[in-house]
């Protein structure tokens, strides 16, 4: 197989740099003599970008993010690399902004908000994000870390005026750290407020809202999150191209529709329902709408249809695959307004 030919040793990592500076993208792989490399950027090639290294001058992007991958060949056989994405900012990046390093990184998908409370109310605040390996947590309260504070959400109960102040999340794994927005919350006599401003709620979901003090406050679910998995490089199974292109097609409209994406690659089983797993518990009641999308190989047996990570045997059975309709049922009994489930994948072996 072509994969078994060429090996990527060294993946370009996706970057957030200041305007008016140049950005490295590398990409190295070991193969047979005489390997190649194009650089592309979307689906159009770079011209001239025939090295390991691709030097980009970030004035030529005008603000816009931009998605470069490698192809590397040797006669007629080729791999890519994984995508890179290199987003220009107007001032220097901040690990506080919860952009994700790498695809396969760390993402937060959902940051704690804003909240006015009173003494006695309860204090919660929540942050979700996606990774591999699995994400840690440390929550902080004005910039010291709160001890014992080391899950997705942050409950205290019966809170006073001590437990004001600004509070933000380290997110971290053994290769990556990525930190949540800093959020205040404010504790004092007064009505009490959601953690979603009118005018928030206004600007995503096209209503008008005015937040008194109900007993039990009305939530519009706002939030989007989809999870776009696509596999290609298969361990004993015939290789597939077209996922690359099709996850980062659909991530792009999603983007545009304001959904907080996850791409991810090349997953073995384990790696499958670790994302599915998370992925699942962000579909909650303030999630408005869900969707999964696999790419990649598949099958279907008495009417059930199965995912097969690309570390399946070459005599695969439903224990090496992931249950398209178990997954299913697990969307629909979350909260979610819409749950979306789509399949690129033959149900053939």
């Amino acid at each position: 197989a072509v994969q078994d030919v060429i090996r990527i040793t060294v993946q370009p990592e996706s970057q957030v740099v200041a305007e008016g500076t140049q950005v490295a993208l590398t990409c190295c792989a070991t193969g047979p003599p005489g390997l190649t490399y194009q650089w592309f950027c979307g689906r159009q090639e770079v011209p001239g970008a025939t090295s390991p290294e691709l030097v980009i001058d970030t004035a030529s992007l005008a603000g816009q993010p931009e998605w470069y991958i490698c192809r590397v060949n040797c006669g007629a056989t080729f791999t890519f690399s994984r995508w890179a994405h290199v987003q220009v900012e107007k001032s220097s990046p901040s690990s506080a902004s919860g952009y994700c390093p790498t695809m396969a990184g760390l993402q937060i998908l959902r940051q704690p908000r804003p909240c006015r409370l009173a003494e006695g109310d309860t204090l919660a605040l929540e942050c979700r994000a996606i990774g591999n390996p699995p994400p840690q947590y440390q929550w902080f309260r004005n910039r010291r870390p709160v001890e014992g504070a080391q899950a997705p959400q942050l409950q205290v109960k019966l809170v006073t005026t001590a437990e004001r102040g600004s509070y933000s999340c380290r997110v971290f794994n053994l290769f990556h750290e990525v930190w949540s927005q800093e959020v205040d919350v404010e504790i004092g006599e007064g009505p009490r407020q959601t953690s979603v401003t009118p005018h928030l709620l206004c600007s995503q979901a096209g209503v008008s809202l005015s937040v008194t003090t109900p007993p039990s406050p009305v939530l519009a679910a706002t939030d989007k999150v989809a999870l776009l998995i696509g596999n290609m490089h298969y361990l004993h199974h015939k290789q597939l191209q077209a996922p690359i292109v099709d996850v980062h097609a659909l991530g792009a409209l999603l983007r545009q529709l304001d959904f907080k994406v996850v791409s991810l690659l090349d997953l073995r089983k384990a790696e499958m329902q670790m994302a599915v797993d998370e992925f699942l518990l962000l579909l909650d009641k303030g999630v408005y709408a869900g969707l999964l999308y696999y790419a990649g190989h598949g099958y279907e047996n008495f009417g059930n249809s199965f995912m097969v990570p690309i570390d399946a045997p070459s005599a695969y059975t439903s224990e090496h695959c992931l249950c398209v309709q178990h997954v299913l049922r697990e969307m629909q009994q979350r909260r979610t307004g819409l749950n979306i489930f789509l399949l690129d994948m033959c149900r053939k072996r």
